[in-house]
Protein backbone atom coordinates (compact mmCIF):
# COMPACT_ATOMS: atom_id res chain seq x y z
CA UNK A 1 0.00 0.00 0.00
CA UNK A 2 0.74 3.50 -0.52
CA UNK A 3 0.64 5.98 2.51
CA UNK A 4 -2.05 8.69 2.51
CA UNK A 5 -0.71 10.46 5.12
CA UNK A 6 2.88 11.76 5.90
CA UNK A 7 3.74 14.40 9.03
CA UNK A 8 7.19 15.72 10.51
CA UNK A 9 7.81 18.12 12.55
CA UNK A 10 9.05 21.50 11.45
CA UNK A 11 10.59 24.49 13.41
CA UNK A 12 10.91 27.48 11.65
CA UNK A 13 13.33 30.55 13.50
CA UNK A 14 14.06 34.08 12.62
CA UNK A 15 17.28 34.81 10.37
CA UNK A 16 18.08 36.81 12.99
CA UNK A 17 18.86 33.31 15.46
CA UNK A 18 21.28 32.62 13.68
CA UNK A 19 23.84 34.52 16.36
CA UNK A 20 25.31 37.49 13.84
CA UNK A 21 28.80 38.82 13.74
CA UNK A 22 29.80 38.18 17.20
CA UNK A 23 28.50 34.12 16.97
CA UNK A 24 31.15 34.01 13.61
CA UNK A 25 33.97 36.25 15.97
CA UNK A 26 33.14 33.58 18.55
CA UNK A 27 33.56 30.36 16.46
CA UNK A 28 36.63 31.62 14.58
CA UNK A 29 38.38 32.52 17.69
CA UNK A 30 36.83 29.59 19.94
CA UNK A 31 39.49 27.71 22.28
CA UNK A 32 39.94 25.18 19.57
CA UNK A 33 41.10 27.62 16.93
CA UNK A 34 43.23 29.28 19.64
CA UNK A 35 44.92 25.64 20.03
CA UNK A 36 45.37 25.40 16.72
CA UNK A 37 47.11 28.31 16.58
CA UNK A 38 49.26 27.35 19.52
CA UNK A 39 49.85 23.93 18.12
CA UNK A 40 51.16 26.11 14.82
CA UNK A 41 53.53 28.14 16.75
CA UNK A 42 54.74 25.46 18.28
CA UNK A 43 55.59 23.39 15.24
CA UNK A 44 56.73 26.29 13.46
CA UNK A 45 59.01 26.72 16.51
CA UNK A 46 60.36 22.84 16.23
CA UNK A 47 61.23 23.49 12.62
CA UNK A 48 62.68 27.12 13.15
CA UNK A 49 64.99 25.23 15.53
CA UNK A 50 66.16 22.51 13.60
CA UNK A 51 67.29 24.75 10.82
CA UNK A 52 68.85 26.96 12.78
CA UNK A 53 70.60 23.91 14.16
CA UNK A 54 72.01 23.01 10.59
CA UNK A 55 72.44 26.65 9.41
CA UNK A 56 73.87 28.07 12.54
CA UNK A 57 77.68 27.07 11.50
CA UNK A 58 77.74 27.46 7.85
CA UNK A 59 75.20 30.25 7.07
CA UNK A 60 75.87 32.63 10.13
CA UNK A 61 75.16 35.53 8.41
CA UNK A 62 71.05 34.18 8.02
CA UNK A 63 71.04 32.49 11.37
CA UNK A 64 73.71 33.27 13.12
CA UNK A 65 73.99 35.70 16.24
CA UNK A 66 72.78 34.90 19.79
CA UNK A 67 70.69 31.92 20.32
CA UNK A 68 67.67 33.43 20.16
CA UNK A 69 68.64 36.08 17.41
CA UNK A 70 69.53 32.39 15.69
CA UNK A 71 65.87 30.69 16.27
CA UNK A 72 63.90 33.64 15.89
CA UNK A 73 65.64 33.61 12.39
CA UNK A 74 64.74 29.96 12.02
CA UNK A 75 61.08 30.79 13.38
CA UNK A 76 60.43 33.62 10.31
CA UNK A 77 62.07 31.32 7.58
CA UNK A 78 60.13 28.56 8.84
CA UNK A 79 56.99 31.06 8.79
CA UNK A 80 57.47 32.52 5.52
CA UNK A 81 58.17 28.98 3.85
CA UNK A 82 55.04 27.79 5.58
CA UNK A 83 52.88 30.60 3.42
CA UNK A 84 54.40 30.23 0.33
CA UNK A 85 55.09 33.93 1.06
CA UNK A 86 59.30 33.49 0.25
CA UNK A 87 61.13 36.21 0.78
CA UNK A 88 64.68 34.67 0.13
CA UNK A 89 66.20 36.73 2.99
CA UNK A 90 66.57 33.52 4.68
CA UNK A 91 67.21 30.29 2.88
CA UNK A 92 69.33 27.11 3.68
CA UNK A 93 72.48 26.31 2.25
CA UNK A 94 73.38 22.98 4.09
CA UNK A 95 72.25 19.65 2.62
CA UNK A 96 70.40 19.01 6.34
CA UNK A 97 68.51 22.57 5.81
CA UNK A 98 67.81 21.48 2.30
CA UNK A 99 66.35 18.53 3.26
CA UNK A 100 64.45 19.91 6.23
CA UNK A 101 63.01 22.50 4.01
CA UNK A 102 62.13 19.93 1.02
CA UNK A 103 59.86 18.32 4.27
CA UNK A 104 59.04 21.59 5.96
CA UNK A 105 57.14 22.80 2.13
CA UNK A 106 55.19 19.69 1.78
CA UNK A 107 53.98 19.27 5.26
CA UNK A 108 53.54 23.25 5.30
CA UNK A 109 50.71 22.96 2.37
CA UNK A 110 49.10 19.87 4.18
CA UNK A 111 48.88 22.10 7.87
CA UNK A 112 47.81 25.50 5.58
CA UNK A 113 44.79 23.51 3.94
CA UNK A 114 43.76 22.06 7.25
CA UNK A 115 43.65 24.90 8.64
CA UNK A 116 41.96 26.93 5.86
CA UNK A 117 39.85 24.01 5.54
CA UNK A 118 39.14 24.75 9.35
CA UNK A 119 38.05 28.05 8.95
CA UNK A 120 36.19 27.65 6.60
CA UNK A 121 34.08 25.24 8.22
CA UNK A 122 33.78 27.49 11.38
CA UNK A 123 32.61 30.19 9.38
CA UNK A 124 30.15 28.14 7.21
CA UNK A 125 28.47 26.22 10.46
CA UNK A 126 27.94 29.77 12.04
CA UNK A 127 25.79 30.29 9.39
CA UNK A 128 23.70 27.05 9.13
CA UNK A 129 24.02 26.37 12.93
CA UNK A 130 21.79 29.09 15.35
CA UNK A 131 20.21 29.33 18.61
CA UNK A 132 17.93 26.69 17.76
CA UNK A 133 19.36 23.67 15.72
CA UNK A 134 16.84 21.28 16.33
CA UNK A 135 13.63 19.76 18.97
CA UNK A 136 16.21 19.47 21.41
CA UNK A 137 17.00 23.19 21.60
CA UNK A 138 13.19 23.78 22.26
CA UNK A 139 13.25 22.63 26.15
CA UNK A 140 15.19 25.44 27.30
CA UNK A 141 13.95 28.33 29.47
CA UNK A 142 15.51 30.95 27.32
CA UNK A 143 13.54 30.12 23.95
CA UNK A 144 9.98 31.45 22.99
CA UNK A 145 8.29 28.47 21.31
CA UNK A 146 4.75 28.77 19.46
CA UNK A 147 2.52 26.46 17.93
CA UNK A 148 -1.07 26.49 16.98
CA UNK A 149 -3.35 25.61 19.37
CA UNK A 150 -5.30 22.20 19.89
CA UNK A 151 -2.53 20.96 17.17
CA UNK A 152 -0.40 17.75 16.77
CA UNK A 153 2.46 19.91 17.82
CA UNK A 154 0.87 21.26 20.58
CA UNK A 155 0.31 17.18 21.74
CA UNK A 156 4.17 16.98 21.32
CA UNK A 157 5.36 20.25 22.78
CA UNK A 158 2.86 19.12 25.77
CA UNK A 159 3.91 15.63 25.57
CA UNK A 160 7.47 16.97 26.17
CA UNK A 161 6.94 19.25 28.65
CA UNK A 162 8.02 22.58 26.41
CA UNK A 163 6.35 25.68 27.43
CA UNK A 164 4.92 27.62 24.13
CA UNK A 165 2.75 29.77 23.18
CA UNK A 166 -0.77 29.41 21.39
CA UNK A 167 -1.36 30.49 18.27
CA UNK A 168 -4.54 30.51 16.03
CA UNK A 169 -3.48 30.02 12.88
CA UNK A 170 0.41 29.35 11.25
CA UNK A 171 0.07 32.78 9.73
CA UNK A 172 -0.32 34.15 13.27
CA UNK A 173 2.73 32.56 14.93
CA UNK A 174 4.86 33.47 11.97
CA UNK A 175 4.28 36.80 12.61
CA UNK A 176 5.20 36.67 16.11
CA UNK A 177 8.16 35.08 15.24
CA UNK A 178 8.97 37.69 12.54
CA UNK A 179 8.37 40.60 15.32
CA UNK A 180 10.53 38.86 17.61
CA UNK A 181 7.83 37.77 20.15
CA UNK A 182 8.84 34.11 19.55
CA UNK A 183 12.03 32.51 18.51
CA UNK A 184 10.97 29.41 17.05
CA UNK A 185 7.20 28.48 15.84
Amino acid sequence: THTFYTTGLSIAVSRENSGGMFSLLLNVFSMQFLKAVGALVVVLLIFGVLVWLFERRKNPEEFGGSTVSGILSGFWWSAVTMTTVGYGDKSPRTVGGRVLALIWMFMAIIIISSFTAGIASALTLNQLQGKINGPGDLNRRDVRVGTVGKSTSAAWLDGERIDYRAFNTVAEGLDALSDGRLEAM
